[in-house]
């Protein structure tokens, strides 16, 4: 795998570099064209495209100095050891983005539902709520998780038999 991403290099390196030099052609065929015409719009044109490779090198450095210096690690955040206090740490981010959003009526609504979850974080209410279609076991994992049956759990009834139709009274 290093001897193909090798060879990629120096293939991609020598394409780029006979690239540069059909420009540096190019370019000096317009000066020499330029310069039968008017000797300093051929100075002039080779003074642009000097400023032109200038700013590109510039560029290229900068954003390149980017991509290629090493990564700083991210620290890691420490969670409390009470999830009481980890709760109030992602109430205060929650705050934070909050704040941030522009929308004057979403944020007002986010802000509230907030100050509700503080009031039942406080009165340490929790409320879980478990939807979805029917018999595919929400019942049966509420009364898992609190360990005391709050609902019956039963396999799914099979549909009852649709009725004969009935005689329209239609000729045959």
């Amino acid at each position: 795998m290093k001897r193909l991403r090798l060879w990629l290099l120096l293939g991609g390196g020598l394409v780029g570099l006979a690239g540069l030099l059909a420009l540096v052609d190019f370019v000096l065929r317009i000066q020499g064209a330029l310069a039968l015409m008017s000797p300093l719009l051929a100075q002039g044109f080779l003074l642009l495209v000097g400023l032109g490779a200038i700013a590109a090198i510039g560029y290229g450095v900068y954003y390149g100095r980017l991509f290629l210096r090493p990564r700083r690690p991210r620290p890691t955040p420490t969670l409390p050891d009470q999830t009481v206090a980890v709760a109030q740490t992602a109430l205060t981010a929650l705050e934070q983005q909050v704040a941030q959003i522009q929308d004057r009526v979403a944020q007002a609504a986010l802000r509230e539902q907030s100050r509700q979850l503080a009031t039942d974080l406080d009165r340490q209410d929790l409320r879980v709520v478990v939807f979805g279609v029917g018999s595919v076991g929400k019942t049966a994992l509420v009364n898992q998780l609190l360990g005391d049956p709050v609902g019956t759990v039963a396999a799914p009834s099979a549909a009852p038999p649709s009725p004969p139709p009935t005689p329209c009274g239609c000729p045959d």
